[in-house]
């Protein structure tokens, strides 16, 4: 009787503290210059760290739990710089990495910034050589240290190498090494420590001609000695680039990008496949090659999951959940070009992206918006979020072979900074980050839709239109669900009814002498 109490007990505890999950849908902008997030971390009251670059510097973003953005500020000096990848460090604080435009010889160097939890910068420095160098990814290891990867960029062939560095506690290089699997192009995405203290990195070589490009998994001794390394790509060729890994208990998870499909592969620690699947059923993927890619995490339940990212701006990205064995949970069609995901402390999901997806916007037509999503355990938000249900898991239609990879070691040189630390303000709305369309959204006082949100019906009322007009509705994937010709002569106002399924969607208007565009939203 008392264990049926305690476990009924637990279950109204549990279904409490998930029936308490908030969620939120935000746009964080200015309309005057561009800021761009590639990347975040779980700040330690419970929000989120946010990096990137506005207006060509790299910056830093603060927001509570709720979406409340509390401090932001500009790191350099306000030239060609980015943050690419931030984590917590042990002694709660927060460090940067990405790239910096060195004003000497005008190449772009590997930057690190520390800061304190309130933005303060602790220390910052730059590694250089004579060529380009980029920092993707950075992880804080055992010894309190960091491992760094990226890539080198040169002006003749091959046109750049994998960067794998590790700097001491307070950023001092011990060593650096340049690892090239590909005559033409070789970039290092996100590296992480196994648990016997070497390191395993994800990336892309390429090698033309002929052209042949695949996503690699690299396992590197303490030292960074290669140890083995494997790729990965379909069976029918294309490209395929590593995205970003984690290490579990019993091995190594990696995930890679193709056109249109996702590669999961599970390996223990010499290497070897326990699976491989592919994940399709989702029209679009993300190559980006000498960019921030999109992440995946390793969850406290076990299970994994990871954003798609987007270069497809007609359409937008997802989330994937999926257990340690590949076999997919769920997955929402986010309206943003998602590349980052965490998990909040009420068990639901941070997810950050960029925007506009479609079209422009009213009123900063040229300069990016910050997308964040704050999602129950399932993924679901107040908007901006749509269950696509079950994608297709594919087995066994991957190829994996050996790679043979040349290693240079290189120290560099290290160079203590003294960036400027700018604080800057953006501007905060309830929405997604897809605005679709090719022309000036509608003002307020030449289209009306109402309810919106909606359920079953919607009522457009038009102003400055006359005469026959089309009326067109499409979804966030482009795709027309209602459409439909009306003449205004016995009025302004048009009813719709139609069963529109939950989501976000666009109202197009054309007269022979206007068009209008707006939105309405579905619950």
């Amino acid at each position: 009787m008392k264990k049926t109490a305690t476990l009924v007990t637990l279950l109204l505890l549990f279904q409490i503290s998930f029936a308490q999950q908030s969620r939120f849908s935000k746009t964080y902008y200015d309309n005057i210059t561009s800021f761009t997030a590639n990347c975040m971390a779980r700040s330690f009251d419970g929000g989120l760290i946010v990096c990137g670059l506005y207006n060509y510097e790299s910056a830093v973003m603060k927001i509570d739990s709720l979406g409340a953005m509390q401090w932001a500020n500009k790191i350099g000096f306000g030239s060609n710089e980015s943050f690419n990848s931030v984590i917590r460090t042990t002694d709660s604080c927060y460090v940067m990495a990405g790239k910096i435009l060195n004003s000497g010889s005008g190449t772009l160097d590997i930057y690190i910034a520390k800061i304190d939890q309130a933005g303060n910068l602790l220390w910052s420095k730059t590694i250089y050589q004579t060529d380009h160098q980029e920092a993707l990814s950075i992880q804080q290891t055992f010894d309190g240290g960091f491992i760094i990867t990226g890539y080198s960029s040169y002006l003749t062939a091959p046109n750049s190498k994998i960067v794998v560095l590790k700097l001491d506690l307070y950023g001092a290089v011990e060593w650096n090494n340049l690892y090239q699997g590909g005559n033409n192009s070789n970039y290092g995405a996100s590296v992480k420590q196994t648990p016997d203290s070497g390191y395993a990195f994800v990336g892309y070589v390429e090698n033309y001609p002929p052209y042949d490009g695949n996503g690699i998994l690299c396992k590197l001794s303490q030292t960074g000695t290669v140890e083995w390394a494997n790729k990965y790509n379909l069976t029918i060729p294309t490209q395929a680039m590593g995205n970003d890994l984690v290490v579990a208990d019993d091995g190594i998870y990696s995930y890679y990008s193709t056109p249109g499909e996702f590669i999961l592969v599970k390996t223990d620690f010499n290497g070897i496949d326990n699976w491989r699947e592919t994940i399709g059923g989702l029209s679009f993927g993300s190559l980006c090659i000498n960019c921030p890619s999109p992440k995946m995490k390793l969850l406290p339940d076990g299970n994994l999951i990871f954003a798609t990212g987007t270069l497809n701006f007609a359409q937008p990205s997802a989330v994937v959940n999926i257990d340690s064995a590949g076999n997919y949970n769920w997955s929402q069609y986010l309206y943003n070009s998602v590349h980052d995901v965490e998990q909040a402390d009420d068990h639901g999901f941070f997810f950050l992206g960029n925007g506009p997806l479609i079209g422009v916007r009213a009123t900063s037509i040229l300069n990016p918006h910050v997308g964040i999503i704050k999602s129950d355990s399932l993924g679901n938000a107040d908007l901006c979020t749509t269950p696509n249900g079950a994608i297709g898991v594919n087995f066994g239609n991957t190829t994996q072979g050996a790679l043979v990879l040349t290693t240079t070691s290189y120290v560099g040189n290290s160079l203590l900074i003294s960036p400027n630390v700018t604080p800057f303000v953006l501007s905060e709305q309830v929405s997604c980050v897809d605005f679709s369309g090719g022309i000036d959204e509608g003002s307020a006082n030449s289209i009306k839709l109402f309810p919106n949100p909606s359920s079953s019906s919607l009522n457009v009322q038009l102003q400055g239109m006359s005469g026959n007009v089309d009326l067109k509705i499409v979804d966030v994937l482009g795709q027309i669900v209602f459409v439909n010709k009306y003449n205004l002569s016995t009025g302004n106002e048009i009813k719709i009814d139609h069963a529109f399924a939950k989501g976000v969607y666009s109202v197009m208007v054309n007269s022979d002498d206007k068009k209008i565009l707006s939105k309405f939203i579905v619950q």
